[in-house]
């Protein structure tokens, strides 16, 4: 009788800290939807909102907010100015039925660890987003 090996199907999003790694998990539609998009002209805020897009992907898999469900935590992450470290992530929040305009359903997360990770990771492409680069 052959042994089955059990695979461990929960998938440890803390191993994604780099582009790179956010590519190698995506599935290759979405690999290959997000390197179309990238092609040509794209200013550093239109690239970087692309990057944090399929970061956020990557870290999340198939989990989409519903709103629908008021008991389902939508965590989102929070950036701020501070003196002498200039833009540093600051901290995460949660809603259950609504997403402010200024983040949306891409950038959600279903627990507030993945919505940490996200904010601490890739900051300089956060920072590209969300800053007028001089």
């Amino acid at each position: 009788m052959k042994k089955v090996k059990k695979e461990n199907s929960e998938f440890d999003f803390r191993t994604i800290e780099t582009m790179e790694d956010a590519l190698k998990r995506v599935d290759k539609n979405t690999r290959q939807e997000y390197l179309k998009s990238i092609e040509g002209f794209n200013t550093p805020d239109e690239r970087a909102y692309k990057d944090r897009k399929l970061f956020a992907k990557a870290l999340r898999g198939d989990w989409e907010p519903d709103y629908g469900n008021s008991n389902q935590y939508k965590w989102e992450t929070i950036f701020r100015w501070s003196s002498g470290s200039g833009f540093v992530f600051a901290n995460s929040f949660y809603l259950y039925s609504i997403s402010f305009s200024f983040v949306g359903s891409r950038l959600c997360f279903p627990s507030e660890k993945m919505s940490d990770h996200f904010g601490c990771h890739i900051i300089e492409i956060h920072r590209a987003y969300f800053t007028i680069q001089k």
